[in-house]
């Protein structure tokens, strides 16, 4: 019989999706303070060239996925961790596996802007900079085309304190904060603009960088609700359901839920819109990597009050809404 306040197993391997410039060196700094950085596999592919040797042997010189998710095994890694957008890995790790950061748009840009100054990057104005069509929706770019809601944690950058809580209960872990300044001790490296930067207000631009960056304003939205989420789940000490529901071109509503070795045959879809409830039987048509899905068409529109949940023992749990 399902427990309800059963405590999740530790679940081994962490995939981390270090979006840069949103507490990712963070991060990072405390999940190898707390497994051992000899536990991390690493894909920085670019500037940084943090990778490990099998990454560059059966991912990029070979292209053997397979193999690459087999040597992991062997060699006991407990945690990947990159800049690569989540659908690099998606085929080979639950979905319940995955760990993400997001932050405010504003200060996302404002963060990439002083790193490219200090680097001697851009000569670009921070009025000029961010209109840079490059720069626009980065954040959902690292998480497009997967069901995030399903992820272990997307954490917020200003709740990084929190989004640890969530993962730790996950994961079994016990991470704790390692804040890293990445500007300090560089005074003397940062060039005369940036310190104009660093000193200027720019929250004129805020509104302009919401427009220009709607899609990860929506993420940041989103993952917040979810955040506080796991937070009451948590707190209520109750097992939590991990899935979303997003709208298809088509007019169909696909849910997706995190196995999570709950008895979801037994599940029920409730959709909540002005006062009215319908509910559906959660019927799997597709099973990948620890996520199953199924396609709805429902009788009403559905817009942004609408609210979902599912059904199971009893219990109601909350899935969040995501733009698949």
């Amino acid at each position: 019989m399902f427990n309800m306040f059963l405590q999740p197993k530790p679940k081994y391997p962490l995939v981390f999706v270090h979006v840069p410039k949103a507490a990712g060196t963070s991060f990072r700094a405390s999940l190898a303070a707390a497994v051992g950085k000899k536990k991390i596999c690493f894909d920085y592919r670019g500037a940084s060239g943090l990778i490990s040797p099998e990454v560059s042997q059966w991912l990029i010189d070979e292209n053997k996925p397979a193999q690459f998710r087999e040597v992991f095994d062997r060699k006991g890694y407990i945690a990947l961790s990159g800049h690569y957008p989540a659908d690099r890995y998606s085929d080979l790790f639950d979905i319940s596996s995955f760990v993400a950061f997001v932050r405010r748009p504003f200060d996302y840009l404002n963060s990439v802007y002083r790193h490219r100054l200090r680097h001697n990057r851009t000569d670009k104005s921070f009025a000029e900079f961010i209109e840079d069509p490059k720069l626009h929706n980065r954040q959902s770019y690292f998480l497009a085309r997967q069901c995030w809601p399903a992820f272990a944690c997307v954490g917020v950058t200003e709740r990084f304190s929190e989004s640890l809580d969530v993962i730790n209960h996950h994961f079994g872990l016990s991470l704790v904060e390692k804040r890293k300044n990445i500007d300090a001790g560089r005074k003397n490296k940062i060039s005369e603009k940036a310190q104009q930067h660093a000193k200027a207000d720019m929250s004129q631009y805020e509104s302009r960088i919401n427009e220009l960056n709607r899609l990860d304003l929506a993420l940041y939205e989103q993952v917040n609700h979810c955040l506080d989420n796991r937070l009451a789940m948590i707190r209520q000490q109750k097992a939590m359901v991990r899935g979303g529901v997003s709208l298809l071109n088509s007019g169909l509503v696909k849910v997706s839920i995190a196995e999570d070795g709950m008895p979801l045959e037994r599940a029920e879809v409730i959709v909540q819109q002005q006062g009215a409830k319908q509910r559906l039987a959660f019927k799997a048509e597709s099973s990948k990597n620890g996520m199953l899905e199924m396609n709805s068409k429902l009788s009403d529109t559905v817009n942004k009050t609408t609210n979902f949940s599912l059904l199971l023992n009893g219990s109601e749990f909350p899935l969040q809404y995501w733009q698949g």
